[in-house]
């Protein structure tokens, strides 16, 4: 007898696996133009995303981005400096679409003009797509609350052109029901797990 296997949908492939540089930056002499973008509408994993992205850009960088919630009209073109997370209206006129496929926890990172959208098809995804941008950009590695590695003393941080860079995990849920990650949630997000209550 022959049984079949159910079958998952199939994963995107990446359009790039490294990044190009562009000549322009996010952080220059210790100071930036750039602001953080999020939509009107959003949700609590939006507001950790910011808090994280803040949290450490500024440890790295001495820099805190100040936060726009775009309700529609925020004006787009090639030389506005966002740092978008999730899906907003800007990332529509931009032409940044998410790829199919990522999942709960994928993550994919776009730049188009001197922008950069982290994002994914959850906002759980754009959370870990902020912590895979902070990874690439300032060697963010975490591993417990008091121990990470991080760049410091940052000033200066080249805009890099992410042409859909993708990130899908092999084990969508990653999830504990016990031990210090289930009762830190701080924790649990920055190791990418997800405790999911019945």
């Amino acid at each position: 007898e022959i049984i079949e296997t159910p079958t998952t949908p199939e994963r995107p492939k990446p359009e790039q696996t490294t990044y190009e540089e562009t000549g322009d930056f996010i952080v220059n002499k210790g100071s930036t133009e750039y602001k953080i973008l999020v939509n009107k509408e959003h949700t609590g994993d939006i507001n950790i995303a910011v808090s994280e992205f803040n949290t450490f850009f500024s440890e790295a960088t001495g820099v805190t981005m100040d936060v726009v919630y775009d309700d529609g009209s925020v004006e787009w073109n090639e030389n506005a400096k966002y740092i978008s997370i999730g899906r907003t209206p800007l990332m529509e006129k931009a032409g940044v679409t998410v790829k199919n496929g990522l999942g709960t926890s994928g993550t994919q990172m776009s730049t188009k003009g001197k922008s950069v959208f982290l994002t994914g098809e959850t906002d759980l995804g754009a959370l870990y797509a902020v912590y895979d941008f902070l990874s690439d950009t300032l060697n963010f590695e975490y591993y417990y609350t008091d121990v990470y590695s991080l760049d410091k003393n940052v000033q200066k941080l080249e805009l890099r052109k992410y042409n859909d860079v993708i990130n899908v995990p092999d084990i969508e849920f990653r999830s504990t029901g016990y031990g210090y990650q289930a009762g830190d949630t701080t924790v649990a997000n920055r190791m990418r797990l997800k405790y999911y209550f019945d």
